[in-house]
């Protein structure tokens, strides 16, 4: 979830379906969604956004267990639930969306909306669970309040999760043949060698492209140009993430003030760095996308990195963790924690 710094009204279930795309960055196919409410004091605020594709029906019951038990963990007390798709007839999934509802009331979690629609686009009608009678038209999804606080947050939102996806859509064919055969052979020229002085000579690199994806004065909040690097600089920063104290250096960066460049520079090398070493950027995204709650992101990356390297077992850790919901606070706690372990670590004689 992105935390925003901003009251938003939900007039009628409408308002509330219109905000999902937004949200989510994506707008959601035959999709089930729950949008918790956590009682903050006096005051309201929103919680954690769970998505899942819709679930056969022997599957039913289970993840309506998991949404429920989810959301409690993280201190919802109330829900708004939307399922889209998953069905012509009138408000299809009915027997789904009952076990939801009886999941969350054993749970003490109140279902404040929930709502069906055939896709959460502008026009489309939407027809309520708890009112066969009660519908409306989904008003335009770019103009609600929560658009506009996300846009101004500098969030883009995609037509599909597809659509999400190509953004790390890897170079092409012919590129990434040429840059994997210059890879190997660093790679192979600086197998065995321990030098002294590596880190520093990595970190430099790293350091000068990060710089390179600081917006300027004049650049809208985490944009600006891409730079434009040959083969060898590519080749050079996948070489620097290849060792583990690069990478543990990266990780710190997502809590500076230097994060959303991070993010630009893990997305490029993502789709720019060969496999298997593209799963290294591809996890640091994820990290970085999670921190500023753009789960959907996290997850594409995660996909990235293990289609790129199976056996990477951090991108493993972080799929677990990510499908379990922790909160992004929790997640900075931890870097912040492995952060300091390994400072004192590398300063020890």
């Amino acid at each position: 979830m992105t935390h925003l710094h901003t009251t938003i009204t939900f007039a009628d279930e409408g308002d509330f379906v219109a905000a999902v795309p937004t949200l989510l960055g994506f707008h959601p196919v035959d999709s089930i969604v729950v949008l918790t409410v956590v009682d903050d004091g006096p005051r309201c605020r929103i919680g954690q956004l769970l998505r899942s594709d819709l679930p056969t029906p022997d599957d039913d019951p289970a993840l309506a267990r998991y949404l429920s038990e989810t959301c409690v963990k993280h201190g919802g007390r109330r829900v708004f639930i939307l399922i889209t798709g998953g069905g012509s007839e009138p408000l299809p999934r009915s027997g789904f969306m009952e076990l939801v509802r009886a999941a969350f009331e054993e749970q003490g979690v109140s279902v404040e909306r929930a709502v069906w629609t055939p896709s959460a686009k502008s026009g489309e009608t939407w027809r309520c669970y708890d009112d066969p009678d009660r519908f409306g038209e989904i008003p335009d999804p770019d103009s609600a309040p929560v658009a506009a606080a996300l846009t101004v947050a500098g969030l883009v939102k995609y037509p599909t999760r597809e659509a999400l996806a190509a953004t790390l859509a890897p170079d092409p064919p012919d590129v990434m043949r040429r840059r994997t055969v210059m890879l190997d052979a660093v790679l192979r020229a600086n197998s065995g060698k321990c030098d002294p002085k590596g880190f520093a000579r990595d970190w430099a690199v790293v350091d000068a492209a990060l710089d390179d994806f600081t917006p300027s004065t004049g650049d809208s909040p985490g944009r600006g140009l891409e730079p434009s690097w040959d083969d060898e600089r590519i080749v050079a920063l996948s070489v620097a993430l290849c060792h583990s104290d690069i990478r543990s250096e990266c990780l710190k960066v997502a809590l500076t003030e230097r994060a959303a460049a991070a993010v630009r520079l893990w997305t490029r090398l993502t789709r720019s760095a060969p496999a298997p070493e593209r799963a290294q950027p591809a996890v640091l995204l994820a990290i970085g996308a999670y921190l500023t709650g753009d789960g959907p992101l996290a997850q594409i990356a995660l996909d990235v990195a293990l289609e790129a390297n199976p056996d990477h077992s951090l991108a493993h850790l972080l799929r677990s963790a990510i499908g379990h919901a922790i909160a992004p606070t929790e997640l900075r706690e931890i870097i912040t924690r492995a952060g300091q372990h390994t400072t004192r670590t590398r300063a020890a004689p």
